[in-house]
C-alpha cells in the first residue's frame, strides 16, 4: 500500500477487507527511493500527486520500478491519484512532469473539479478485480482530466488506448475518456472511480487471489 504525501486516501474498510481476505499489508512510498520488500500486489490510493509532482518526477528509480512491476504482471490497483501516477505524465500549470509511464496517457490539473459526486460504473470487460456485469457504486473527486484521444478498437494507433483497454462504462459520472473508466493493462487496473469495499465485497478476495497467483508464478 502506497502511503505518503502524494497518495494517502484510503477507506480504512478497504484495507481491513484486504487483511480479512488474507493479505499482509506493508507500506511503501513513491516519493523516496528506499528499497521495497518483495511484493505480490500494489495498491495506489487517492491523494494529491500534483502537490508532489516534481519529487515524483525526480524519483526515477521508483518510476522505473513501478513500470517494471506492471510489465511483469504484478497485480496493481490504482484509484484517482494513483491513476495519475501511473500515467505517462502529469501536467501542472504548463509543466509536464514524467510519471511512471504504465499507461500512454497524460493527466492535466484543472482549476475546477472535472469529476465530483457519486458514480455508477458497469464492468464491461474482463479484469482481475471486478466481475463482468457488476455495477460499481463509487464516487469521483478529481481536479485532473485524462488527456488523450481515444484510439480505434484494434486500430492503427498503438500509442493510444482503445475502448478495449477500459473495463468500466460509466452510467453516472465522468470517468477518464468518452464515458469510460478502469484503464487496464496486464494485471494493472486504474480508475478515477473510488470504491468502498462494503459496496464491492468481491474486490478484496479477487485482489488477494490475483496476488497469490502472481506469487506462485514468481516462485
Amino acid at each position: 500500500v502506497v502511503r505518503d504525501a502524494a497518495l494517502w486516501f484510503y477507506y480504512p474498510e478497504n484495507l481491513e477487507a484486504l487483511t480479512r481476505a488474507g493479505a499482509k499489508l506493508v507500506t511503501v512510498s513513491i516519493l523516496d527511493d528506499a528499497p521495497w520488500p518483495a511484493l505480490d500486489g500494489l495498491y495506489l490510493g487517492g491523494g494529491f500527486p500534483e502537490t508532489q509532482a516534481a519529487r515524483l518526477a525526480d524519483n526515477l528509480a521508483v518510476r522505473e520500478r513501478v513500470k517494471a512491476l506492471a510489465a511483469a504482471g504484478l497485480p496493481i490497483y490504482a484509484e484517482c491519484g494513483g491513476f495519475m501516477y501511473l500515467c505517462q505524465g502529469l501536467a501542472v500549470e504548463g509543466t509536464v512532469f514524467p510519471m511512471a509511464g504504465v499507461f500512454p496517457v497524460t493527466t492535466t490539473l484543472c482549476a475546477r473539479p472535472q469529476g465530483l459526486g457519486y458514480s455508477l460504473a458497469r464492468v464491461a470487460r474482463e479484469n482481475p478485480y471486478h466481475p463482468v456485469g457488476t455495477l460499481l457504486r463509487g464516487h469521483e473527486f478529481h481536479y485532473s482530466k485524462c488527456q488523450a484521444t481515444l484510439g480505434a478498437c484494434g486500430g492503427p494507433a498503438p500509442g493510444l488506448p482503445g475502448p478495449e483497454s477500459f473495463a468500466l462504462v460509466m452510467e453516472r459520472g465522468v470517468g477518464m475518456l468518452s464515458g469510460l473508466d478502469g484503464l487496464t493493462t496486464a494485471n494493472t487496473f486504474a480508475a478515477y472511480t473510488h470504491i468502498h469495499a462494503d459496496g464491492a465485497p468481491h474486490w478484496a478476495d479477487h485482489f488477494v487471489a490475483a496476488a497469490l497467483a502472481y506469487s506462485r508464478r514468481a516462485r
